[in-house]
């Protein structure tokens, strides 16, 4: 088993890809680089299709490539922020969103859904899209500036950003969640380790690298099965301490 990763940079996919390639494979599991953006490895993932190589991608696919993907249903998981905090009562909610990544993306497209279908208005300048290289904090800081027009709660693109958020958050004065409710995605161990407990959503993970593996291994030994599918795998909100209902009428 040969393990390495391209840190969510395109010219290390390409150096790895080359490097696995060089080897005896029997098959690959790859995480797209940056998936929502430009393919420029497209020729190395022909080589592998060249040369009989299985791969299928895990988190999303390039969308011009037609391999096995299994993938967390962001769109669902969007969806599901958003609907917690307007269920709560808030009705202005940031969206910090990595959009370089197809996951990204996808959590945008489901919390401007819910929106939608609860018929709210959704504030363009609340939504935060960044990659990164992009000083993403300083843009959200800037959400606090002013207090009619300040977000009763936001939706954070992972835990880690989450964590990272609070600092700013606590160094405009406000207060997690009685003034600002916080809600991430990925509920990684960070989501539990500072005092505010964040609401975060879960991801099956393990039995996605699990069934990747299992689904690997059977068309190497040449199982019969369907190959070229996506699977979904539905994410699980887990609700702590880092949002509760909106109190202030000025934002309902």
């Amino acid at each position: 088993m040969l393990l390495s990763s391209t840190d969510h940079d395109k010219k290390k996919e390409e150096e790895q890809l080359k490097k696995l390639i060089s080897h005896p494979l029997g098959g690959l599991i790859i995480e797209p680089t940056k998936s929502a953006l430009e393919n420029r490895n497209l020729d190395l993932f022909i080589s592998l299709m060249n040369q009989n190589i299985p791969f299928l991608m895990i988190n999303d696919r390039y969308t011009e490539l037609n391999c096995p993907c299994l993938k967390q249903d962001e769109d669902e998981g969007g969806f599901i922020a958003a609907q917690h905090l307007i269920q709560l009562g808030h009705r202005r909610i940031a969206g910090l969103f990595k959009t370089d990544d197809l996951q990204g993306v996808h959590r945008l497209k489901g919390f401007i859904r819910a929106h939608s279908m609860y018929n709210i208005q959704l504030n363009p300048d609340l939504i935060i899209s960044y990659d990164k290289d992009f000083k993403v904090l300083e843009s959200a800081r800037s959400l606090f500036q002013k207090k009619e027009e300040r977000p009763s709660a936001i939706v954070c693109y992972n835990d880690e950003l989450a964590i990272k958020l609070l600092d700013v958050i606590n160094q405009t004065g406000l207060k997690v969640p009685e003034e600002v409710s916080l809600l991430s995605f990925d509920d990684s161990y960070l989501a539990r380790v500072t005092q505010v407990k964040l609401t975060s959503l879960k991801y099956s993970k393990v039995e996605m690298g699990r069934a990747a593996a299992e689904m690997l291994i059977n068309k190497i030994e040449n199982r019969e099965m369907q190959w070229d599918k996506e699977i979904l795998f539905k994410p699980e909100l887990i609700v702590r301490n880092s949002t509760q209902r909106n109190k202030e009428p000025l934002f309902v």
